[in-house]
């Protein structure tokens, strides 16, 4: 039996729609064309707008990575690039 409602396959965090991430994610993490690379929290992806580059969940507390998810996603500045919505 389940209880709640049931997750989506994707999430909206403000105006942007990214893959709905896997529950102990608590970061995203970009890593830009040119080798640069940045982590946000997912409430804040937003400020992700305007960089391109692969993006990838991860687990991070107290500024040390736990753990990492290996499925990368293709952010063009705007948007995931072939989400399934």
């Amino acid at each position: 039996m389940s209880r709640g409602r049931k997750r989506g396959s994707t999430k909206k965090i403000g105006d942007i729609v990214i893959p709905n991430p896997p529950r102990e994610a608590t970061h995203a993490h970009i890593v830009t064309p040119n080798g640069g690379n940045a982590i946000v929290e997912i409430k804040d992806f937003d400020a992700l707008l305007g960089t391109t580059g692969k993006i990838n969940f991860i687990k991070r507390v107290k500024g040390k990575t736990l753990k990492t998810w290996d499925e990368l996603w293709d952010w063009d500045g705007s948007q995931i690039l072939n989400l399934q919505t």
